[in-house]
């Protein structure tokens, strides 16, 4: 129960003393609790203090009136017992958010290795139902033309999918809106209850490139369900869901539209230069129910009456349509088909049950229909009527195929002579089809490339300083072999020189180690990783060029910083990138301070120069791809850093200040933990 919200647990929080009450006085029905019996005549509520702070409230009702002497004795109870409560409660809190830190990995895991839509949904809901212990989740996704919602939930374990008007959905505003909600009160304005016994909700926007694409919503039965840390554990999520979830809309809209190419060439291969309205029904209907495996594919055209007497059936159930339709006509003028062929409108229906319009065949009842007109302008010239057995059998690509087709028919229909001009529009979709898929793998390529002379790049300034680190160990060795050759030394001293050359010679292949690890950032072995350590070999590889470029670096800590599980050479590229970009922005010198903070959840890193700054209209797009400021600058550096940190779970960002220069802040996870846990899921 938020504490604003009623009067006197206001009044507890803001005097942080004892409130008694009794039936005469004010606000004796606002009492926060449930219905006490008639015969009570006293209420006392005690603040559970830690310090000057309110961590808690226990309320006390009872027959008769509490004396002074009881109520000191519970008071000195409630200091007592405060400090309890407080540890109960933190170590509840942590045990949640480090249990579900852990659906991040299997997010991974799972749901990012589906092959389509249905499976991400499917896996994504069974992994939130058992990290949060619900079964009220729902996935909202909005088609690319954003008329159609679909709804993804799973009803008695199996999952189910519902397309649905965008227009007018409670969820239109939560995609306009574009925050995250945590709702823990049924009872206020904003909350949307997707399921009906809901009580609290945690609703998290899927954003893409700036535009709202769909909406992650938990629910469940108790209020006060969710908390920040769930809430951030949710932004975190939706961040990854919706780039892969966008990623595999594409894939499945370039498939859907190649097998819509494939009809298409077909359909026009075989169609076109027929005058026989009948033979071009015939053949499409079969090729639609052929390319697609539909159930029932039907096409009908319009004759010389303008009646739709002209009927191709396709589909494993054609025949049995074809006897039905001896005693009955396939367009019902109050259903689908009939809407369809007087409105010239599509209609996509995957649950048949829940819309009045589909009116079924004698003998053949679907649950899903897909219906679009043939046109010419605004003239009907007949329609495509799809249908299956199944709930949600149809996609917004079958509906983008179907009327593709229904372009390419009324074309054939109208004017049989734009054959000529149809094969050669083919011809050019499959040559830009060709010249597209080229481009892409040029551009694979080309990325590829440049992200490694991007890691080139860095290798060539790194080079002083790798000189210097494998020489100083040579020359010592050099020194230290040279004077253990002394015929006059004594064996205790010669001894002692072997020592030394065999700990720099340790030292090079430690060095020459680190080295190797740097140019394989690719490598996914988890380490537990002492970050002031790694700050701190950093620097020492970049000495020389810091030095030379006048440049100072100090690191600070707060206070105790927490190990971390990650990749430590790619974490390492991170560091190099942020400080040589810092030293490129200060070319007359200056400092870098590097602060490191530890969080409950995590460790925050600032790296902040006083250089010459990034310019406002700069700022937004710094972690695109081959974006720079810098005179001959790959633009690479901070989106392979930015990708290094997401991938660890973090969050890699600019902090928008007053004064000069820069400052980049990194969020790492706590770690030491996930390596075990890492290492026996891969």
């Amino acid at each position: 129960m938020p504490i604003d919200e009623n009067p006197i647990l206001r009044r507890v929080n803001r005097s942080l003393a004892e409130v008694v009450l009794s039936p005469d006085q004010p606000n004796w029905d606002l009492l926060p609790h449930a219905p006490i019996k008639a015969n009570t005549t006293a209420w006392l509520s005690l603040p559970l203090m830690i310090g000057h702070r309110l961590i808690g409230v226990v309320s006390l009702w009872r027959e008769k009136e509490f004396s002074l002497t009881e109520r000191g004795q519970l008071r000195e109870l409630a200091v007592q017992v405060s400090p309890s409560v407080e540890t109960v409660v933190t170590f509840s809190e942590m045990t949640a958010h480090l249990r579900r830190l852990g659906l991040l990995n299997d997010f991974v895991l799972t749901v990012s290795s589906a092959q389509n839509l249905d499976q991400i949904a499917r896996r994504l809901i069974a992994l939130l139902e058992r990290a949060f212990n619900t079964e009220l989740i729902a996935l909202f996704l909005r088609s690319s033309d954003g008329r159609v919602l679909r709804d993804y939930r799973t009803i008695e374990g199996k999952l189910n999918v519902i397309s649905l008007p965008a227009s007018g959905h409670p969820i239109q505003n939560v995609l306009k809106d574009g925050r995250v909600r945590r709702i823990s009160d049924s009872s206020r304005e904003e909350f949307i209850g997707i399921h009906k016994q809901s009580k609290s909700e945690l609703i998290a926007p899927l954003r893409y490139r700036g535009q709202a694409t769909g909406a992650l919503i938990i629910e469940s039965a108790s209020a006060e369900a969710f908390s920040q840390y769930d809430e951030r554990l949710m932004v975190v999520i939706a961040s990854h869901l919706a780039g892969l979830i966008e990623y595999t809309r594409l894939r499945e809209e370039a498939e859907g539209r190649a097998r819509s190419l494939g009809l298409i060439h077909e359909v026009v291969g075989q169609v076109i230069g027929l005058n026989d309205k009948k033979e071009v029904a015939k053949i499409s209907a079969e090729l639609v129910a052929q390319y697609f495996k539909y159930e029932l594919a039907v096409v009908l055209l319009s004759d010389d009456k303008e009646k739709f007497s002209i009927q191709g059936i396709g589909g494993t159930h054609a025949e049995q349509i074809q006897n039905a339709l001896r005693t009955e006509i396939f367009i019902k003028p109050e259903g689908v088909t009939g809407y369809v062929a007087q409105a010239g409108e599509s209609i996509l229906i995957n649950d048949t049950t829940q819309n009045p319009l589909y009116k079924p065949i004698k003998g053949w009842e679907a649950h899903s229909e897909l219906c679009v007109a043939i046109k010419d302008g605004d003239e009907v010239l007949g329609i495509i009527d799809v249908e299956s057995r199944d709930q949600n059998a149809f996609s917004h690509n079958d509906l983008i195929a179907m009327e593709s087709l229904a372009g390419i028919l009324s074309s054939v229909i109208t004017n049989a002579k734009q054959y000529q001009r149809l094969q050669e529009t083919v011809k050019q979709l499959r040559a830009t089809e060709t010249e597209l898929k080229n481009r892409m793998e040029a551009q694979r390529a080309a990325e590829a490339k440049l992200l490694q002379a991007e890691k080139m790049a860095t290798a060539g300034r790194l080079s002083a300083s790798i000189a210097h680190e494998l020489n100083n160990p040579l020359q010592a060795v050099q020194n230290c072999l040279h004077l253990a050759g002394r015929e006059d030394l004594p064996q205790e001293k010669r001894d002692e020189y072997f020592k030394l050359a065999q700990n720099e010679l340790e030292r090079l292949m430690i060095t020459s180690r680190r080295m190797l690890d740097f140019y394989r950032p690719n490598t996914s072995s988890l380490e537990t990783v002492n970050l002031i350590d790694l700050l701190q070999y950093t620097l020492t590889l970049l000495s020389k060029q810091l030095t030379e470029s006048n440049v100072t670096v100090s690191i600070n800590s707060s206070n105790t910083i927490p190990p971390v599980s990650i990749v430590g050479s790619q974490l390492q590229q991170v560091f190099i990138n942020l400080i040589l970009n810092a030293a490129d922005a200060m070319p007359a010198g200056g400092q870098i301070q590097i602060t490191l903070n530890s969080l409950p959840d995590g460790v925050e890193l600032f790296f902040q120069d006083n250089g010459t700054g990034i310019p406002l209209k700069a700022q937004a797009d710094i972690f695109e791809p081959f974006f720079s400021t810098k005179e001959g600058g790959t633009g690479l550096g901070l989106t392979v850093s930015y990708n290094i940190i997401t991938a660890h779970g973090g969050m890699l960002e600019l902090i928008q200040q007053n004064n000069s220069g820069a400052c980049f802040r990194i969020y790492l996870p706590a770690g030491g933990h996930n390596e075990a846990e890492h290492s026996r899921r891969r």
